[in-house]
């Protein structure tokens, strides 16, 4: 499937859902008939779901301060990195920003302080200074009393992918999977 609508009616109808539904990548959400419905589809990804889960689980006690890194490719939208990363934020520590002081240049990069209401300070360092080559790097770290956690393998720089296909190119080919029926 070459057409994320495609596969959006695929799965409606696979999984016996009435109606047909549309998404709009630009903005990121699904309309359904006369609801519309905002998409974070980074919730979904096990990493912040295990992050979350320690959060919750009490594993992690007494956390201060969650540290954010999230490097794309130009011409992204900082904006949407920024929205993307204050949802994490929010939903991975369980409470809503309350204030935030942001140094930005341009639209280029943007470093940021939000306090939670509960306390807890995250710091986001955001950019879109990659070459369209380039593979998004980010990690995502909450330190606490009783200990850290990281959603990246220790003193790695770029994310390890899922699969690698190894041929007798130079490079592998590799691939990211986080939900074999997410479209591409």
């Amino acid at each position: 499937m070459k057409d994320i609508n495609v596969g959006l009616n695929y799965l409606l109808d696979k999984y016996n859902v009435c109606g047909e539904g549309r998404i709009l990548i630009e903005e990121l959400k699904l309309i359904m008939g006369k609801n519309t419905v905002p998409l974070l589809p980074w919730r979904n990804e096990r990493r912040f779901i295990e992050l979350r889960n320690l959060v919750n689980n009490g594993t992690l006690e007494g956390i201060s301060v969650m540290r954010v890194c999230r490097i794309e490719k130009e011409h992204t939208d900082l904006q949407s990195i920024i929205y993307r990363e204050f949802d994490l934020c929010e939903w991975i520590l369980g409470s809503q920003i309350e204030s935030i002081f942001t140094v930005q240049n341009g639209k280029k990069a943007a470093n940021i302080i939000a306090k939670l209401k509960s306390g807890i300070v995250c710091t986001i360092e955001a950019a879109t200074t990659l070459s369209k080559e380039s593979l998004v790097i980010d990690k995502h770290e909450i330190i606490s009393s009783r200990g850290v956690a990281c959603d990246r393998v220790v003193d790695t720089q770029v994310p390890q992918q899922s699969v690698y296909v190894f041929t007798d190119k130079k490079e592998p080919d590799a691939y990211l999977d986080v939900d074999f029926e997410l479209f591409d």
